[in-house]
């Protein structure tokens, strides 16, 4: 899925400053949890590993596939390290044991890559166009569509290759739902990777945001911090009222 410019357009206003939501009866709004982002000079990568995890399994109940993952995606970005910097991996690296002692760690990172990926294509089609639109209070059409949930549904099933009449129900039972606690973390890896790729364009063709992040904890904040700013607008977007402050999951880093 090619990284849209929508969130690239977000008015600098609402890039630099943004209050905190205040809820009908006037009390500050407060997040339904804050997780802190693992930070280690030894292991960079997992900062970024952790992040995902999140991303992927938000809910208390998946602690455990959570944390799999995580060792999952730490040890797929130290392999790819080694392939891509083979001085590198002559160098001494710190490693956790847990990392490479796991089982079908193959299994547990496509497993948790395709939830990444669903959350990444209907957080997408369901927030770019309403969060562009912060200063004009349009939304603009999405390939053709009014960006209203069922229309958004509707072409994040067919983005998934799913068919039928009721796979716009299926997507929002089971992709968007469960995503929403999460959802201002999967715009906010997009608009970063969105901001990114504008201010290279073509100069560094390899550049990778994907394993750049894990090995650069200095990324992962920029993203962290997109992330809270995209928090606080949901509450504030008419369309997202319902989505208040404290469904959301705040990440810290």
């Amino acid at each position: 899925m090619s990284n849209s410019a929508e969130f690239g357009q977000l008015s600098r206003r609402h890039l630099l400053g943004i209050c905190q939501p205040i809820d009908s009866c006037g009390f500050i709004s407060m997040p339904r949890e804050t997780i802190k982002i693992r930070k280690t000079k030894k292991a960079p990568y997992e900062s970024c590993a952790h992040f995902f995890s999140i991303l992927a399994y938000p809910e208390g109940d998946n602690s455990f596939q959570r944390e799999v993952f995580f060792q999952a995606l730490c040890r797929w970005a130290i392999e790819r390290r080694m392939e891509i910097d083979p001085d590198w991996a002559k160098t001494y690296q710190w490693i956790a044991p847990a990392i490479f002692s796991g089982e079908d760690h193959k299994a547990v990172l496509i497993r948790g890559s395709k939830i990444l990926y669903k959350r990444l294509v209907v957080c997408k089609y369901m927030l770019s166009s309403h969060l562009s639109a912060m200063d004009s209070g349009v939304p603009a059409f999405v390939e053709g569509y009014f960006p209203s949930v069922l229309n958004m549904s509707i072409l994040t099933g067919h983005r998934l290759g799913w068919k039928g009449e009721d796979s716009s129900a299926t997507v929002k039972s089971k992709i968007w739902a469960p995503a929403r606690p999460v959802a201002h973390l999967a715009a906010g890896w997009l608009w970063w990777t969105s901001i990114w790729s504008e201010c290279l364009g073509d100069r560094t063709p390899d550049f990778d945001p994907y394993i750049d992040c894990f090995f650069n904890p200095w990324m992962v904040e920029e993203v962290v911090g997109l992330c809270e700013r995209v928090r606080l607008m949901l509450p504030t977007i008419k369309h997202f009222r319902k989505l208040g402050d404290d469904s959301l999951i705040r990440v810290t880093i």
